[in-house]
C-alpha cells in the first residue's frame, strides 16, 4: 500500500513547476490531486505533462480572484469525496 493511498490533495497555483512536481510526488504515493490555477491553457499543459488520461486520480479547476479555499475544497469533494491536504502555493508574479 502506498503511503498516501485514499488521500486527496488540492494544490493552488497548479501551473508552477513546484506544484506539478508536488502533484507528481503525491500521485506516485497514491494520492488523488486537484490542481487549481487561473490560466486555463497553462493548467491544461501542466495536466498533459503529468499524464492525464492514465486515470482519474488527477483533476483540475480554473480558479479566480473571487474563488477561495472553500470553493476549491468543495470541487475536490464533489470529484473525489473529500479533502485531506490543502496546499496553497503563492503566486510567483
Amino acid at each position: 500500500m502506498k503511503r498516501l493511498e485514499n488521500q486527496v490533495a488540492v494544490i493552488t497555483n497548479g501551473t508552477q513547476s513546484a506544484a506539478t512536481t508536488l502533484a507528481e510526488i503525491l500521485r506516485n504515493e497514491g494520492a488523488k490531486v486537484l490542481l487549481v490555477d487561473e490560466d486555463k491553457e497553462a493548467l491544461q499543459e501542466a495536466m498533459h505533462r503529468l499524464g492525464v488520461g492514465s486515470g482519474d486520480d488527477l483533476g483540475y479547476t480554473i480558479g479566480s480572484s473571487e474563488s477561495g479555499p472553500s470553493a476549491y475544497a468543495q470541487q475536490a469533494i464533489e470529484r473525489f469525496g473529500k479533502v485531506d491536504l490543502f496546499i496553497a502555493l503563492s503566486s510567483l508574479s
